[in-house]
């Protein structure tokens, strides 16, 4: 059997598109969701929802003002 350079691309391509079904089946399996690109994406169970990320934005900014606030007022000074 003769293989020529276009014969042995096509398998390649071939090759390369039966690795990635794999891969796309394996996670599947494994209940992860591929892109088409072949890169893994996070379920939906691990992100969070915007109430979430608005509740943990509003503390945050609430305990930098606070520690903000604790090193702008300066410590008073006492009578003499």
């Amino acid at each position: 059997m003769k293989v020529n350079l276009v014969t042995l691309r096509r398998a390649t391509v071939l090759a390369e598109k039966i690795e990635a079904m794999q891969g796309e089946l394996n996670a599947l399996l494994s209940g992860q969701t591929v892109t088409r690109k072949g890169r893994k994406s996070v379920s939906k169970a691990g992100r969070f929802t915007d109430a979430q990320r608005a509740k943990i934005s509003a503390g945050l900014k609430a305990k930098w003002a606070e520690r903000k606030a604790a090193k702008a007022a300066p410590a008073p000074l006492p009578l003499p």
